[in-house]
């Protein structure tokens, strides 16, 4: 393979390895409906280092919870069509070389001084935020905070910026001293605490989405630490509903580049090489401050999820390319109201099944209670049953001696229980005792395995004839057979 050839495709796949991929941030969720309608709401923001991505309303959306794709159906918008409501902050630095007339590389070419650039780039932004709330300031380090020149009024019915007007308001006053006076960090945090507060208040639709744009050019005359936003940003999504982005325009000619990259670290930063390049690096940081990318993502949660701390990402795939699955994200104290239609279906299954037992129960007790019936109606008419004697059994010893059992069916059986035709009521005889059939002028006595056994005329058998006159003895009674 010729060299060239090699070269190309080794440097094709390091491209590809450049490439950062797309990934997707879960923003902000709510769970107050989950409890009774399922729902699951969550704000997505999905992007590469290319941009924000658009046009995924319409991708497949899913949750996933262990691991796995949850049961549910969801209802994507994007987040501006959604009606969601964003204040964004544009702080314009007035100081060093930002001061407009003092400029005197301005004054010598004639240009534009930096300040106007970057009230032209605000009123650039105005037009692209619609009904976003949108405040304006400007700050200087001879004041204790900024000024603001617009405080959260809806961007479209806001007039555009007058650079005049912003100069003579913005203007640092010549005269006074700095000493003992807030630096940067400081201005740009109390600056952010009145706006935030501000826009909190507002008694129709609280932002969830709090958006710092700063146009700077870094210089100070204190350092600016990395965490300097730390205090203000660790507030939203534990005191401020919603969360809190960061861009920062920077211009890099004349300024401190390790100041306004320690201001962005924490957020998103875009350089102007010059003055005349701060309208562009606005529009390149215009889409993401926009909310481009951002999705409002409801899920109609089928199944029930419920635990005190649960583990959750949000998942779309894209039209073209692979699945995009955000961060985890934990859902506290989820818990699914009860379904009252779904206890009354229970309850009802519940009072089925056990009448069904019942029913059950009864006919087979009714049953057993036939049979026996049915048997003893028998018994009591073969007991009743008066024909033709054929045999007696006298009783000479044993407890009911004297008495006659008169021998009329074909099969009698003898013993201790009620339920034989001869009921001999003594102890050593047993329940079922022995069995006397008749064939013919024949009589035939056998013994059922009684415990003290049959005897006739003294011997002890297991199966005899009887004749008229013989001695019969069953237990400790005896009986004298004799012919009819």
């Amino acid at each position: 393979m010729p060299k060239h050839l090699i070269v190309a495709l080794l440097l094709g796949f390091l491209c590809d390895l450049a490439i950062a991929s797309p990934d997707a941030t879960i923003r902000w969720h709510d769970q107050s409906r989950y409890r009774d309608t399922g729902v699951l709401r969550f704000l997505v923001q999905v992007g590469d280092e290319e941009g924000p991505i658009e046009d995924l309303d319409m991708a497949q959306w899913t949750l996933i919870y262990r691991e796995r794709q949850v049961e549910a159906t969801a209802d994507v918008k994007s987040f501006r069509g959604a009606g969601s409501a964003t204040a964004v902050l544009t702080v314009i630095a007035s100081n060093g070389n930002f001061r407009g007339a003092e400029d005197e590389e301005s004054a010598e070419t004639k240009m534009k001084p930096p300040i106007e650039y970057a009230v032209d780039a605000v009123n650039s932004l105005k037009t692209r935020l619609g009904s976003y709330l949108l405040s304006v300031a400007c700050y200087d380090e001879v004041r204790r905070e900024p000024t603001f020149l617009l405080m959260n009024k809806p961007a479209s019915s806001a007039g555009s910026l007058s650079f005049s007007e912003v100069e003579r308001q913005c203007k640092p006053p010549a005269s006074e001293s700095r000493a003992g006076l807030p630096k940067l960090p400081s201005l740009l945090l109390a600056g952010c605490q009145k706006w935030a507060q501000s826009a909190a208040a507002l008694p129709d639709m609280p932002p969830l989405r709090y958006v710092l744009v700063i146009i700077t050019d870094g210089n100070s005359d204190e350092a600016v630490q990395e965490n300097w936003i730390a205090p203000f940003q660790s507030r939203f999504g534990r005191d401020v509903p919603g969360w809190f982005e960061l861009y920062v325009i920077a211009l890099d000619d004349g300024g401190d580049a390790a100041n306004y990259q320690a201001l962005a670290k924490r957020g998103r930063l875009e350089v102007a090489k010059t003055r005349q390049d701060i309208g562009s690096a606005m529009q390149r940081a215009t889409p993401h401050i926009v909310g481009t990318g951002i999705y409002d993502v409801s899920f109609y949660v089928k199944e029930r999820l419920k635990g005190e701390s649960l583990q959750v990402a949000v998942a779309v795939q894209p039209p073209t390319g692979k699945k995009i699955v955000s961060q985890n994200w934990t859902l506290v104290g989820l818990q699914r109201k009860t379904d009252i239609l779904r206890v009354v279906i229970l309850v009802a299954i519940g009072i089925v099944v056990v009448l069904i037992i019942v029913i059950a129960v009864r006919l087979i007790v009714a049953s057993i209670n036939a049979r026996r019936q049915r048997k003893a109606e028998e018994e009591e008419r073969a007991r009743a049953y008066v024909g033709p004697v054929k045999a007696r059994l006298i009783v000479r010893d044993g407890p009911v001696v004297g008495q006659c059992f008169d021998i009329v069916e074909d099969v009698v059986y003898i013993g201790r229980s009620p339920e034989n035709q001869m009921v001999i009521p003594d102890p050593t005889v047993s329940k079922r005792h022995a069995v006397i059939r008749i064939s013919g002028n024949t009589f035939e006595v056998e013994d059922l395995q009684s415990s003290s056994g049959t005897y006739i005329n003294g011997q002890l058998v297991r199966k005899a004839y009887l004749k008229d006159g013989d001695s019969l003895r069953v237990g400790g009674t005896e009986l004298e057979f004799r012919l009819s």
